[in-house]
């Protein structure tokens, strides 16, 4: 699929008929004659001088012989540019769905806040009592002030946490 359509955008010489010609582009072409001897063909090549094999090299007359086309890398840099698109996107629609389910349901949350405001009032209630007591030992002014300001401090702290 990637290198039809980097023949249509990059490559296609008809306007009319811009895939024509795709599959000779496609093929490249080996002159047999430069078989080594070792990987020569068991029957006889003397019937044919060439041969067509899918793949971008240049041909055997060209100072590149053999070597790969612009269009093999154009070709594999569309491929790299796929692959990298297609794991940008499977990553932003796995973090989407990651933000579109909560870590902690909105019954924990509630949960959470109630022994929050449970905590704090407690701590509310046991300042006042231990403030009752220390006025009912009828303390004096001076020595109150300083227990209410205390008192006033941790109450300022519970509600901070």
């Amino acid at each position: 699929m990637i290198p039809r359509l980097v023949y249509y955008y990059a490559y296609y010489t008809d306007p009319n008929s811009p895939m024509s010609g795709y599959i000779n582009s496609s093929l490249s072409i080996f002159q047999t004659s430069d078989f080594h001897e070792a990987n020569k063909p068991e029957h006889s090549t003397e019937d044919f001088d060439t041969c067509r094999y899918r793949d971008y090299r240049y041909p055997p007359d060209h100072e590149r012989k053999y070597t790969h086309t612009m269009q093999f890398w154009h070709i594999l840099a569309a491929k790299m540019a796929f692959i990298i698109i297609m794991e940008h996107v499977v990553f932003v629609v796995k973090f989407f769905i990651a933000w579109m389910i909560p870590d902690v349901p909105s019954e924990v949350k509630a949960k959470i806040k109630r022994e929050k405001y449970l905590t704090q009032k407690i701590l509310h209630e046991y300042e006042l009592n231990k403030l009752r007591q220390k006025l009912c030992e009828r303390r004096t002014y001076a020595n109150m002030e300083k227990e209410v300001i205390a008192s006033e401090g941790r109450v300022e702290l519970a509600e901070v946490m």
